[in-house]
């Protein structure tokens, strides 16, 4: 077996777990393998110390390792869930998109939708609030908005966040309204 098959399959072995790689220069890197790729000839490390601290990742090239010993402390990354997290995050972004495309293009042919939008897009600057397309909740304070989004379909038993809301949603309507 050449010495190359040989180191690739220690990689193999070595996937996931914590070493110490010494390079040419001595310098000392830790961390998890993550994976590797023999024919541009790099490791890839992820270390992470503590749980609040960010992940770190190395690319290292092989040619400039000295040589890779098992860390006595093994640290434990999920390295699964590290792409899980990613892929998550992408996909729901992609969601976000997908949604955004679909309330625009509605917007476009139903004026009433297009103000809640607009109404909705100020509000949620300010509150955590729903919209599905005939009300605007805004659950904390107990108060929501109708379709056609005037503020006569503004219901708020307090007067405080009353005020405030029909600021929030006369500046919302106007700016829109001097865009047209």
């Amino acid at each position: 077996m050449s010495d190359e098959l040989q180191f690739l399959s220690k990689m193999e072995n070595l996937l996931g777990l914590t070493v110490e790689i010494t390079m040419n220069n001595n310098t000392k890197i830790i961390g998890n393998i993550f994976t590797y790729n023999s024919q541009a000839k790099i490791i890839i490390l992820v270390n992470k110390q503590k749980e609040n601290e960010n992940t770190n990742v190395s690319i290292i090239n092989m040619l400039e390792i000295k040589k890779i010993e098992l860390s006595k402390k093994q640290i434990d990354i999920n390295v699964d869930e590290l792409c899980n997290n990613d892929l998550n995050y992408i996909k729901d972004k992609e969601k976000r998109n997908l949604e955004k495309d679909i309330l625009i293009k509605r917007a476009e042919t139903e004026p009433n939708f297009k103000r809640g939008l607009d109404v909705y897009e100020a509000l949620s600057k300010f509150y955590k609030c729903s919209y599905d397309g005939k009300r605007i909740v805004l659950d904390e304070i107990g108060c929501y908005i109708e379709e056609p989004f005037r503020l006569k379909h503004l219901y708020c038993e307090d007067e405080n966040n009353r005020e405030r809301l029909e600021k929030i949603i006369s500046s919302a309507i106007k700016k829109k309204n001097k865009k047209i």
